[in-house]
């Protein structure tokens, strides 16, 4: 897969694009074929569990099939390296995945089978049960006995035969013959000993069909590896087919054959359920559930019902793949807590798992991550002076952030995010030279309702004294697109800034309405990277452009009113050049600008008269400071020395130093940002020179 197909706009050397193909993460699922340690019986299956089996004695690869496909699951999971979401503050799970739903061959239609991929994608975070074969016993196959140590204890267990001391090492033994003896996968049986394990289950196989009972016999458990170039496969079989049992742990580890160095093993480490490695075995299942429901649309059968939640982007390529974008917050409320889990400060693993599917899948993902994002959600209350009390209903507000990149979203509809006017991507230099990726942050809220509000935050530790102003590109689109009467009016919707060392009582805030872009203009213009197109994404009367001294005059003229510090004092600021809006500055509390600890974006519902809540996307780009304070400032050092006679000596010493003084190799934020005078007085004297001599005093002062 190209990357140009999913991200457009990464740049790469037109000579070197086929060297730079994009590594998807291909998840296969066939609910109609027999999976690993799956002994389900030809007679019914077990009732209220499972439907059963039948025998094909024409496939070779695969002769059980199970019966109704869609009640049957297949999944993966791995260890997570960060456990605490919370600290970590991760936000999101997002991934690319493409349409289930097209045909293989030719992406401009919808497979054959559509109807029957359909299905239901699990994702569960938290603690899963390490227990693979659910017997309460931790299996590792360097812990079975072979030749060089036979006499290494095993238990016997339903599932077959478990080492019984604790894995040390996570390496096989250095003899050939023992390793093969233990590379049996997690049942610790080979092809004979599962045939013997389960004789009444195979004796039910072979009853049904005995040829196909064969086939079964030399894999009873259904779990040998095979090397995807094996001969077992013939050139007529896809790489599908070839890639069915390469997952298998049963002789997954095989050393090469005589001389060759062509490698055909899967692994060179036991298997082992102890996935985390930290010799022991989770057994507890209490995780975070997240269900994404995959079902095609009936108006066009390529592509997925239009209400799939979490989907915020799609792309369609020229060769008509279809991508989409999931990004699944964490704290969802469409999440399910299974097993008691409280938060998100213990993830230690992370499983997912396909089911409802009546036909064979693949699910192809371009990217999946774990997504932080140094910016918080505030959950707390604002208790100002000018946010009345919400009215009924603001607990339906849902407030999320995103980002949003030039790579990923430059085919976003119905506004294609495109770069601010006069902002160019970085360069970064090297062997290959790219430029680097470009991105806001999205602030998406709905159902914000008169009088409330919803923030992020992050702290920071900035001196802002040496600056003259503060900007800020902002848009702001309506969230629903399909009823323009829907969309706030403008100045309805307000974004603020505070700035200050809390969030509560000592802070700066600087609030300015919103002007919603009109989508109608921008579907009329087809050049996205137009000058046009820029301006109407980013609204010059968005953008947040104010000097910083108008945030240190309006402190004055609180203290020459005598306003309690305590209560929050604003006033309307009307910006220069812009007559035509006006902006709402406020203070309270004692904030310093040359101390700013946290800062804060926020979106605010401005109109306290009518009762409709509001919904809008609003980007924000690029909060920089400008104007550097470049004035230079004087030094001065002086000292003198007197001595007087043979009374003593006298050394007076003194310097000043003022705002802006800096040394030749200092940068403007290392120079003084103090007016300082000090002196010095030392003085050596011989008092004793003012009493007689032939006293004898010796008086040093």
């Amino acid at each position: 897969v190209p990357q140009q197909e999913v991200f457009p706009n990464r740049t790469i050397q037109s000579s070197q694009q086929q060297a730079f193909l994009f590594q998807t993460f291909d998840l296969s699922y066939d609910p109609t074929i027999r999976g690993p340690y799956n002994f389900d019986r030809p007679d019914g299956g077990y009732p209220g569990l499972t439907a059963g089996v039948q025998l094909e004695a024409t496939d070779e690869l695969a002769p059980v099939k199970l019966n109704a496909p869609e009640t049957r699951w297949g999944g993966i999971m791995r260890a997570l390296t960060t456990n605490d979401f919370q600290t970590a503050n991760i936000e999101f799970m997002e991934f690319w995945m493409l349409s289930p739903f097209l045909d293989p061959l030719n992406a401009q239609a919808a497979a054959q089978d559509a109807d029957l991929k359909q299905g239901n994608l699990y994702i569960n975070l938290g603690n899963v049960s390490e227990d693979i074969l659910p017997d309460s016993r931790m299996f590792f196959e360097n812990g079975l006995p072979g030749p060089s140590n036979p006499n290494r204890p095993t238990d016997e267990t339903v599932w077959g035969r478990i080492p019984i001391g604790q894995q040390i090492t996570r390496a096989f033994d250095n003899d050939l013959e023992t390793r093969a003896r233990q590379d049996v996968g997690l049942d610790g049986l080979d092809d004979a000993g599962e045939l013997n394990k389960f004789a009444d289950w195979f004796s039910e196989i072979s009853a049904a069909n005995p040829v196909a009972a064969q086939i079964v016999a030399e894999d009873p458990a259904n779990d040998n590896f095979v090397y995807y170039n094996s001969s077992n496969y013939n050139d007529e079989q896809g790489i599908r087919v070839r890639y069915r049992n390469f997952n298998n742990t049963q002789g997954n580890s095989q050393q090469p054959e005589g001389n060759s160095n062509i490698r055909t093993a899967g692994t060179n480490i036991p298997d082992s359920e102890d996935i985390n490695q930290d010799n022991t075995l989770n057994e507890s299942e209490s995780y975070f559930q997240y269900e994404i429901p995959l079902q095609l649309d009936p108006a066009n059968p390529r592509r997925l019902a239009p209400n799939t939640p979490f989907i915020t982007d799609q792309i369609e390529a020229p060769n008509g793949r279809i991508w989409y974008r999931f990004r699944i917050p964490v704290n969802t409320p469409l999440k399910k807590s299974v097993g008691g889990i409280q938060d998100f400060r213990s993830i230690r693993f992370m499983r997912m798992y396909m089911q409802g599917f009546e036909a064979p899948v693949i699910l192809r993902f371009a990217k999946f991550e774990l997504v932080r994002n140094q910016w918080r959600r505030f959950t707390r209350d604002f208790l100002n002076a000018d946010t009345p009390p919400v009215i009924s209903g603001s607990e339906d507000t849902d407030f999320n952030i995103d980002a949003v990149n030039i790579e990923e979203n430059s085919r976003r509809f119905p506004v294609a995010y495109t770069l601010p006017r006069g902002i160019a991507r970085e360069q970064n230099l090297g062997i290959i030279n790219t430029l680097q990726n470009e991105q806001s942050l999205a602030l998406r809220v709905d159902n914000l309702y008169p009088g409330d509000r919803r923030a992020v935050f992050k702290y920071t530790n900035t001196d802002m004294r040496l600056y003259e102003r503060l900007k800020m590109f902002v848009h702001a689109e309506p969230r629903d697109r399909d009823n323009p009467l829907a969309a706030p009016e403008d100045g309805e919707l307000s974004l603020f800034l505070r700035l200050g060392s809390d969030f509560e009582s000592n802070y700066y805030e600087y609030e300015i309405p919103l002007t919603m872009t009109d989508l109608e203009v921008l579907a009329g213009i087809s050049n996205t990277n137009s000058n046009a197109y820029k301006d109407e994404v980013w609204l010059a009367r968005n953008e947040l452009d104010f000097p910083l001294q108008i945030l240190k005059n309006l402190k004055l003229e609180r203290n020459d009113l005598d306003v309690s510090p305590g209560q929050e004092y604003g006033r309307v600021y009307i910006p220069e050049n812009r007559n035509d809006t006006e902006h709402i500055i406020r203070v309270k509390g004692n904030p310093n600008l040359g101390y700013v600890k946290v800062m804060m974006i926020g979106l605010k519902n401005r109109n306290d008269l009518n009762t409709d809540a509001v919904s809008a996307e609003v980007w924000v780009n690029e909060l920089r400071l400008e104007g550097l304070d470049e004035r230079g400032g004087t030094a001065a050092l002086a000292r003198m020395d007197m001595q007087l006679a043979d009374l003593g000596n006298l050394t007076l010493a003194g310097n000043f130093n003022s705002i802006g003084f800096g040394a030749l190799d200092n940068k403007l934020l290392e120079r003084s940002r103090e007016r300082t005078i000090s002196y010095d007085v030392a003085a050596n004297l011989n008092l004793d020179k003012f009493l007689p001599e032939e006293w004898g005093l010796r008086i040093p002062f």
